[in-house]
């Protein structure tokens, strides 16, 4: 079993999956005035856990060395309650960015509400050997067949994506008409955190 609680090591032949960006939250990193204290993962996130990658556009920002100001839409389970949630994360928290075929329901189902390109991708359109997934190239290789796909989809995906946020924008004010948003929440209903 993996930190996160899924058990996608080892999925049956048949099983559906989808290539997606993975990484992982710093174990360690320093925080306070001059980098003296040091602080274990993040305030929505525990050390190690996995996160994936919402926007594939923004894959050139995941080296915290050269961009570790940049902020990056990921998903992974929240530190306290391990519900599934969506947020802006600072590059400079994150490390171990690979590619990956993602099997766990929950996450397959949270990428899909959040219109994860890969599942644009036809069977066998992409596949990159095991022991060079965690290379830039193996990186830009998927990201480039998933524009490939998606360019392919066009206005088929952007009218299913456009009503899919209607329907969540209605949702959202038909839920809750009269509350304020919270105090870290964007205007798309997700979390800031680092």
């Amino acid at each position: 079993m993996s930190t996160t609680g899924d058990f996608d090591d080892r999925p049956a032949a048949d099983a559906p999956s989808v290539w997606s960006i993975v990484g992982n939250i710093r174990p360690e990193h320093p925080s306070g005035p001059g980098g003296e204290e040091v602080r274990r993962g993040t305030r929505l996130f525990r050390p190690n856990a996995k996160i994936y990658l919402l926007n594939a556009a923004q894959s050139w920002a995941l080296d915290p060395e050269r961009h570790p100001d940049e902020r990056i839409v990921v998903l992974g389970q929240h530190r306290k309650s391990r519900q599934w949630i969506r947020c802006w994360l600072r590059s400079r928290y994150t490390t171990n960015w690979r590619i990956q075929l993602v099997y766990g329901p929950k996450v397959l189902e949270r990428l899909r509400e959040e219109f994860w390109a890969g599942f644009e991708l036809q069977k066998g359109e992409f596949h990159w050997p095991e022991e060079e997934r965690r290379s830039p190239a193996a990186l830009q290789a998927l990201c480039a067949a998933m524009d490939r796909a998606v360019s392919r989809c066009g206005e088929e995906r952007r009218k299913r994506m456009q009503a899919a946020l209607l329907k969540r924008r209605r949702d959202l004010t038909v839920a809750a008409p009269d509350t304020a948003p919270a105090e870290d929440a964007s205007d798309d209903g997700t979390a800031r955190c680092g």
